[in-house]
C-alpha cells in the first residue's frame, strides 16, 4: 500500500469519525429534549399549528399540545391565566395591540437573545432580516416582549374585471369626466363606490366592516389618517373628537350609503364572503384576505380582483401578530427553541406563499417566488407599509379600553342613534378617564 493511499484511509477515517461525532452531538441535544411538552396557545391558520409544530416535533423529540382559539377569546383566556400565573401556556400568539396588555406577565426575551449558544443555526441571520421598527414595537422599555411571524395591513381591494370593463369605463368617463382607474383620493374613492352602487343588480360600490366589533375601528382610523388627522397627541392629548375626526367619521358614513344595508352588522367574515360573492366593486381589506379570493374559481363566475393601496395615508395603522413566553413558563428553553422554528426562512415563506401570510423580514420583501404569486405592485407596497406605518392607540395598557370605548361609539354613530359629535365627544370624555394615569 502507497504512502498516498495511507494518507486517504486516514483523512477518510477521521471524516468518518467527525461526522459520527456531530450526529452523536446532534442525537445528544435532541435526546435532551425528548419527554418535554409545551403548551402553545395560538391562533388555527397562522400556519403555526399546522406546519411549525410538526417540524419541530419530528426534529427535537419536544411535544407540542396546541390550543387554537380566536383573537378576542385568546386575549381573555391567556389573561385569565396570565394574571393567576397558572403556568397554563409555554408560548402565546398574541395580537401586538395586546402587546402592552401582557407585557407585565411575559418573559424578557432578551435574556435569551443575548446569548447566541442558545441559537439554531439559522436564527442569527433571521433576527438580522426582521425590519428594525417592528421589531421595536415589540420592546417596552427594553424589554422584547414577543417576535413577530404575522404583518397585517389594509389594502385596498377591487374588481378588475368591473374596472377593466370598456362599457363601465367609458359611462365612468362621461360621468365624472375622468378615467376609471384605482382611486387615489378619497374622492375618487367615494366617485366610483357611488359609480358602482346598483341595487336592482345586486351591486354595490363597497363592502364595509362596518358592524360593532374591532374592525369598525380600524377602518375609522383609515378615514382619519386619510385626511391628516391622528386619534391620539405625542403626551396623550385626546383628538378623536377634533374637527378632522368628526370629518373622518362623516365621511365614513357617507360611504356606507354605498355599501349593502346589512353592512352596518358586518365583521370581517361577512364583509369579505359578500365582497367574493361579486356584490361589490371594493372593499378596504386585510392583505390576508388575498389567500380567500381562491383565483381560479372567481374567474369561473367573471370575477377577478386586484389592489391598491388605501387613498392618502402617510403613515397608516398596521399591526403584527406575535408569539413569547409567560414568565410562569416551566420550560422557556424548549419555548425559546420553538419561537427559533418560527422564524425560520422557509417556513415563513411557507406561510407567504400558503396562506398570504408574511412575516415582517426583509428577504420575504425580495423573494421571487412570493413575488410571482401575488399581484404586479404587491411587495412594494408591502414594503411601504412596513416602512410607513404606526401602532396609533396600542402603544400602552390602555390601548383595549381606548378601543372598546371608540367601537361603541363609532357604532351608535353608524346606526343613527348618535350623530358623530356626540359619539366622538362621548368617546373623547371616556378616553380622557382611561388616560388620566397615564399622564405625565
Amino acid at each position: 500500500m502507497s504512502t498516498q493511499q495511507k494518507k486517504l484511509i486516514v483523512c477518510t477515517i477521521l471524516v468518518i469519525l467527525l461526522a459520527g461525532a456531530g450526529l452523536a452531538s446532534r442525537s445528544v441535544a435532541e435526546e435532551s429534549w425528548r419527554g418535554t411538552k409545551i403548551t402553545l396557545l395560538t391562533r388555527s391558520w397562522h400556519g403555526i399549528a399546522e406546519w411549525v409544530v410538526p417540524e419541530f416535533e419530528k426534529e427535537t423529540g419536544c411535544k407540542v399540545e396546541v390550543v387554537t382559539m380566536g383573537a378576542m377569546p385568546i386575549r381573555r383566556k391567556a389573561l385569565v391565566e396570565l394574571v393567576n400565573r397558572t403556568g397554563a401556556y409555554d408560548l402565546i400568539s398574541m395580537d401586538s395591540k395586546a402587546v402592552p396588555l401582557f407585557n407585565p406577565y411575559m418573559f424578557d426575551l432578551n435574556k435569551f437573545l443575548s446569548d447566541p449558544t442558545l441559537f439554531e443555526p439559522w436564527f442569527q441571520e433571521a433576527l438580522n432580516d426582521y425590519f428594525p421598527e417592528n421589531l421595536q414595537l415589540l420592546n417596552i422599555e427594553g424589554k422584547q416582549v414577543s417576535l413577530p411571524y404575522r404583518f397585517y395591513f389594509l389594502i385596498l381591494q377591487y374588481r378588475k374585471d368591473l374596472f377593466q370593463d370598456p362599457n363601465e369605463k367609458a359611462a365612468f368617463k362621461l360621468k365624472y369626466g375622468y378615467e376609471l382607474a384605482p382611486p387615489t383620493t378619497w374622492k375618487q374613492l367615494t366617485d366610483i363606490a357611488e359609480f358602482f352602487t346598483r341595487p336592482e343588480q345586486d351591486l354595490y360600490g363597497l363592502s364595509l366592516m362596518a358592524g360593532r366589533n374591532e374592525q369598525l375601528v380600524q377602518i375609522y382610523l383609515y378615514y382619519l389618517l386619510g385626511l391628516g388627522g391622528k386619534p391620539l397627541g405625542p403626551n396623550l392629548e385626546v383628538l378623536i373628537n377634533s374637527d378632522v375626526g368628526v370629518k373622518a367619521l362623516k365621511r365614513l358614513i357617507k360611504h356606507l350609503e354605498f355599501a349593502p344595508p346589512e353592512a352596518i352588522g358586518f365583521d370581517y367574515p361577512e364583509a369579505v364572503r359578500f365582497f367574493l360573492g361579486g356584490g361589490a366593486a371594493m372593499m378596504p381589506n386585510w392583505a390576508v384576505a388575498m389567500a380567500a379570493g381562491r383565483p381560479g374559481e372567481l374567474k369561473k363566475k367573471g370575477i377577478e380582483l386586484d389592489v391598491a393601496r388605501i387613498p392618502e395615508v402617510g403613515h397608516p395603522f398596521v399591526g403584527m401578530w406575535t408569539i413569547g413566553i409567560p414568565e410562569d413558563s416551566k420550560n422557556k428553553l424548549a419555548a425559546f427553541k420553538f419561537i427559533q422554528y418560527v422564524a425560520k426562512y422557509d417556513q415563513a415563506k411557507k406561510r407567504a406563499l400558503e396562506l398570504f401570510s408574511f412575516s415582517p423580514q426583509k428577504s420575504i420583501m425580495k423573494d421571487p417566488d412570493i413575488g410571482a404569486k401575488v399581484p404586479a405592485g404587491f411587495m412594494e407596497m408591502m414594503a411601504w407599509y412596513m416602512e410607513n406605518g404606526r401602532a396609533y392607540l396600542w402603544t400602552g395598557p390602555y390601548g383595549d379600553p381606548l378601543m372598546t370605548k371608540l367601537k361603541d361609539r363609532l357604532s351608535a354613530a353608524v346606526v343613527g342613534d348618535e350623530t358623530p359629535e356626540e359619539a366622538l365627544d362621548m368617546a373623547a370624555a371616556e378616553w380622557e378617564s382611561i388616560l388620566r394615569p397615564f399622564k405625565k
